[in-house]
């Protein structure tokens, strides 16, 4: 399948720009002509690593290397984005409009639910992202779209694909902003009342419907683009179906959701979909056996325990919560922590 791929600066909720990798799939038939994808993954990158003249490392750094690694094990008709963090100090990776605070270099002090921040800035990137690959398209085949400004170079579709999302080292942060908003919008959404029902508690899946259905008039009047991915940071937490944390890790506590509120919350979220929700988490000895940061094991554990605990508790086999070890028998190393990228199993 043809694709159109590039390097794209998009808008966070805030308006900061973010580097961004596209790999998106075109129409077999019309190759100018951006098709409807199975799913969108969406990885978000970590700390810059520069100068340490590993060709590995080097190429794995590469944005649109990643992006393109990820269609090649997710499919074709997968569109992939490569999201570098909006701002950085010196090499530390910033997600400061993704998470309500953070410290100075980048670690979270804390993962606050409100405005789901980590969500409205993804639609609000994506969307960007999509409306900038529409003008060129545009722009580069103007008599294939004659006075045509909106939805001709895009193939329709009546729903959201599935959503996939990816935290490499530091990107981890937002995949643990995600799951707090994903589990607040959970616990809002059971204190709501539906007079059509009356007075029983809306299901999670009934409420979002019912967003839905608010929101189709705006669709409507927006360009076609908007099928291809989320508009609303509700509609984004409601599609996302897995979670993969990539050799995550930080200089301090946090890198994983430990929080057993929140993982609670994410039972009963999971309980309530149709397709439930996977959280997988890949590791290797440079993040899982690091004796200098002890910290990262044991946030792994007690994550995925609470994690397999809800998944006991709700029976309904909606959640599905496993780790997986690479690269065990090997010396740890920074190379490794790159590697796994290629040699992710995403099955």
């Amino acid at each position: 399948m043809e694709r159109w791929s590039g390097i794209l600066n998009a808008s966070s909720s805030h308006g900061t720009a973010c580097r961004v990798a596209a790999s998106l799939c075109c129409s077999p038939s019309f190759t100018t002509r951006l098709a409807m994808p199975s799913k969108n993954a969406i990885l978000f990158m970590g700390d810059r690593v520069e100068g340490t003249g590993n060709a590995v490392i080097d190429r794995l750094s590469d944005l649109e290397v990643v992006a393109s690694v990820l269609v090649s094990k997710l499919g074709s008709t997968t569109n992939a984005w490569v999201v570098e963090a909006p701002a950085f100090v010196g090499p530390f990776a910033v997600y400061k409009d993704f998470l309500s605070s953070t410290k100075r270099t980048g670690e979270p002090t804390s993962y606050n639910p409100e405005g789901f921040p980590a969500a409205a800035s993804t639609t609000s990137i994506l969307a960007d992202c999509l409306q900038q690959v529409k003008a060129k398209i545009s722009h580069e085949y103007p008599s294939l779209f004659p006075g045509s400004t909106q939805s001709s170079n895009i193939d329709s579709c009546k729903k959201y694909p599935q959503n996939v999302v990816l935290g490499f080292s530091k990107g981890g942060v937002v995949l643990n902003q995600l799951l707090t908003e994903i589990a607040h919008l959970k616990a809002r959404v059971g204190n709501l009342r539906s007079e059509s029902t009356g007075g029983e508690l809306m299901d999670f899946s009934d409420v979002c419907e019912q967003q839905q259905k608010l929101h189709q008039e705006h669709h409507e009047r927006q360009t076609e683009i908007n099928l291809l991915v989320p508009t609303t940071p509700q509609d984004f937490l409601e599609s996302i179906e897995e979670f993969h944390y990539v050799d995550v890790g930080l200089n301090c506590p946090g890198a994983y959701q430990t929080d057993q509120a929140v993982i609670e919350g994410i039972g009963k979220a999971a309980a309530s979909r149709k397709k439930g929700l996977r959280v997988l988490l890949h590791g290797t000895p440079r993040q899982w056996a690091d004796r200098l940061r002890p910290w990262i094991s044991s946030e792994k554990d007690t994550f995925l325990a609470f994690l397999r605990e809800q998944a006991r508790k709700h029976k309904e086999n909606k959640l599905e919560a496993c780790e997986k070890l690479y690269f065990a028998d090997r010396t740890p190393s920074l190379q490794m922590h790159f590697e796994i990228i290629e040699c992710l199993d995403l099955s």
